[in-house]
């Protein structure tokens, strides 16, 4: 097993234990997608109100805009018009370019799209690209790890690294990405495993790049146990991941992947005292946004908690909670290319877990 010297500091919030430097992660047991995602996924077309060809993800063009000395963030070039026609868009990355080298806020998912990531970092410099941070375990935000050098070393969560290296749920995913992207561009797309693991709650990681500190956040469990966030105090930046979604003037809305939606609220609510009102935001997908975006999260998710909650006390069956909730919500919340799909999933993780706490 390999271990790995690197120039990080700790704050006293994470412990020495609550970092794990190696080449190898655990290949402890994981659990699988549960049925409710699958359910989602197939009960209809992934982008339900989207009638054009969904393999965009292979003809896209990647662009690049500086938001602070040294701060990139780089998206598709049609973002902007996509949104204005409600449509979804692909995965964003940030780079931050240090005196040291550079880190990379979530990759891209095939292989030409990173090649245009990595040519844009070359424009700006030729420093090595020492750091990768994964987000989130949705594939379209890491797939690109595989593309970068083998020098790299790559941040997870332990949460989200046992969910990538699950056989069963990276098949899963890689099948749903296919919808996105000409499946001949994921044929030769395999995990690649993490370097340094993060395996402590509501912790903070330190990586001094040379005149750029950088934070990476675990606020406790989101969309996933193992959502990671990337802030940069000196230039008031987040990335968020998919915990940040722009889809003016739709809303995209959280994914309930785990069900849990008091811990979901409790999370977003620990993130939001963190966030400073006049940051930031980098979603990850959608532009550069402000703090409105998760103020507006977070309203989706307490307005869902009341609906939910009251369906499910009342005895109504999961399948006319879809179909009345979504259409109670839809004024507010819906318009979005992939709104009854959020919907139809967040219902059915809720019912699940619910189910699951009854059995126990």
């Amino acid at each position: 097993m390999k271990y790995f010297l690197i120039t990080i500091l700790i704050y006293s919030s994470l412990s020495a234990q609550s970092v794990i430097l190696k080449g190898n992660i655990s290949k402890a047991p994981v659990n699988t997608t549960s049925p409710a995602v699958k359910k989602a996924l197939q009960s209809q077309p992934p982008f339900p109100s989207n009638p054009e060809p969904l393999e965009w993800y292979s003809s896209t063009t990647l662009v690049d805009q500086q938001v602070a000395p040294n701060v990139y963030f780089a998206f598709d070039i049609n973002t902007e018009k996509r949104m204005m026609q409600n449509k979804h868009n692909m995965s964003t990355t940030m780079y931050v370019i240090g005196k040291k080298g550079v880190l990379v806020a979530d990759t891209q998912p095939t292989k030409r799209v990173n090649e245009e990531l990595l040519e844009l970092i070359r424009e700006k410099t030729s420093l090595p690209i020492l750091y990768i941070v994964n987000t989130t375990p949705q594939g379209d935000h890491h797939y690109g790890n595989m593309f970068f050098p083998k020098e790299t070393k790559i941040i997870q969560h332990e949460e989200t690294a046992k969910m990538i290296m699950s056989p069963e749920i990276f098949a899963e995913n890689k099948a749903f990405i296919s919808t996105l992207a000409d499946p001949k561009d994921l044929e030769e797309i395999i995990p690649r495993e993490a370097d340094i693991l993060i395996t402590k709650q509501n912790s903070t990681l330190k990586i001094d790049l040379g005149e750029k500190i950088i934070e990476v956040k675990h606020f406790g469990g989101l969309q996933n146990e193992g959502d990671l966030f990337v802030y940069l105090p000196q230039d008031n930046v987040i990335f968020t991941g998919n915990n940040g979604y722009t889809s003016y003037p739709a809303f995209g809305g959280p994914w309930l992947f785990r069900g849990n939606i008091n811990q979901y609220i409790s999370s977003f609510e620990n993130l939001l005292k963190f966030i400073p009102k006049d940051a930031m935001i980098l979603p990850g997908h959608g532009v550069p946004t402000s703090v409105k975006i998760m103020d507006i999260n977070l309203k989706y998710l307490k307005d869902f908690k009341l609906k939910v909650e009251k369906a499910y006390k009342s005895k109504v069956s999961v399948d006319n909670a879809v179909l009345d909730i979504t259409k109670e919500m839809e004024k507010e919340y819906g318009g979005f290319a992939t709104y009854k799909m959020f919907q139809d999933l967040n219902i059915r993780s809720f019912y699940e877990a619910q189910n699951k706490k009854k059995i126990e």
